[in-house]
C-alpha cells in the first residue's frame, strides 16, 4: 500500500531514530497504546517531514488550486476542476518533471482535497458518498500517476451534474431575482432593452425573457411597461407634469408614453392628473 511504501522507503539516517519510527508506526503509538489506524499515522508523519526529505517544494499545489477543486465540487463545475487537474499535470510532470515519491505525495493530497467537500454534502446519499470515494481510491493506487487526474474526473463527473442538477433551482431563484432588482433600479433608462440586459447578465435573450416571465407572470416588454407607468403614476402624484412624468419614468417619446399609459390604465394621463385634481382615487 502506499503507507507502507513510504514507511519503507524513509531514509535510514541514525542508528535509532527512523528505526525506532518505522516500529512504533507498525505495532503501536509513541505513548505505548496500539495504534490500528497507520494508515492516517503514516500520512501525517509523511507530510510533518515532506519539506525535509520529499522536497515537497518542488510539488505544484498552490492553494489558490486546492480551492478551485474544493470549489467546483461544491458547485458541480466539471470545467473548474478539469482546468485544475490540467494545470497540475502540465506543472509537475511535463514542466517540474516530479518523482514518483512526490507523484505519490500530490495524488494522496489530491484524493483528500476532494474527498473533503464530497464527505460534507449532505445532498448526497451516503452510499453515494462511499462509492465514489472507493473509486477514487483505485484511481489514486494506479502505478501510473497521470492516469489518476482523468480515471478521477471520469468517477467524479456524474457526481457533480447530480451536484450542479441539484442546485440549479436555488441559482435560477437567486438570479430571478437578481434580474428584477437591476430592472427597477434601471427602469427610467429609456435605453434599457432585453438586449442590454443579456449582455449585462451574460446570458441569451431567451433564456433571460423565460426568467422574467417565471418571476413576473409576464413577458419583458409588458413587464417593464407596467414599471415604467407605475413610476409615471408615483410623479403624477407628487406634481409632476404629463413632459416630466414621461421623461423620468424612461419613455424616449411622449407618443408612446400616452399609448402605453392608456392601454394599461385605461385613461390617457391627461385624464388621470383630471382625478387626481378632483380628488378621485387611482384607477
Amino acid at each position: 500500500s502506499f503507507d507502507t511504501d513510504i514507511i519503507e522507503k524513509l531514509p535510514r539516517q541514525g542508528k535509532g531514530h527512523n528505526r525506532e519510527w518505522r516500529k512504533n508506526a507498525r505495532s503501536k503509538s509513541p505513548n505505548g497504546a496500539q495504534f490500528p489506524q497507520i494508515g492516517r499515522f503514516a500520512r501525517e508523519r509523511v507530510m510533518h517531514i515532506s519539506n525535509d526529505i520529499f522536497g515537497e517544494q518542488d510539488i505544484f499545489y498552490p492553494t489558490a488550486l486546492e480551492q478551485q477543486i474544493v470549489s467546483g465540487v461544491l458547485s458541480g463545475s466539471e470545467a473548474q476542476v478539469a482546468s485544475a487537474f490540467e494545470i497540475l499535470c502540465q506543472e509537475n510532470f511535463t514542466l517540474r518533471r516530479i518523482t514518483d515519491m512526490k507523484s505519490r505525495l500530490l495524488v494522496e493530497r489530491l484524493a483528500m482535497t476532494i474527498s473533503a467537500p464530497l464527505l460534507r454534502m449532505t445532498s448526497l446519499p451516503d452510499e453515494i458518498k462511499l462509492n465514489t470515494l472507493r473509486a477514487i481510491a483505485k484511481c489514486k493506487n494506479q502505478n501510473h500517476y497521470r492516469s489518476f487526474f482523468a480515471g478521477t474526473l471520469e468517477v467524479l463527473s456524474p457526481i457533480l451534474a447530480r451536484i450542479r442538477a441539484q442546485s440549479e433551482p436555488a441559482k435560477k431563484v437567486q438570479l430571478g431575482a437578481q434580474i428584477i432588482a437591476y430592472l427597477k433600479e434601471r427602469i427610467t433608462d429609456p435605453s434599457l432593452c432585453l438586449a442590454m440586459l443579456a449582455d449585462h447578465f451574460q446570458m441569451s435573450e431567451n433564456y433571460l425573457s423565460s426568467i422574467v416571465r417565471e418571476e413576473t407572470g409576464e413577458a419583458f416588454k409588458a413587464y417593464c411597461e407596467r414599471l415604467r407607468i407605475n413610476r409615471a403614476c408615483e410623479l403624477f402624484r407628487q406634481g409632476a407634469g404629463i413632459q416630466e412624468a414621461c421623461e423620468r419614468s424612461g419613455f424616449s417619446s411622449a407618443t408612446t408614453f400616452r399609448r402605453t399609459f392608456k392601454k394599461i390604465v385605461g385613461i390617457t394621463p391627461s385624464e388621470y392628473l383630471e382625478g387626481l385634481y378632483e380628488g378621485e382615487d387611482e384607477p
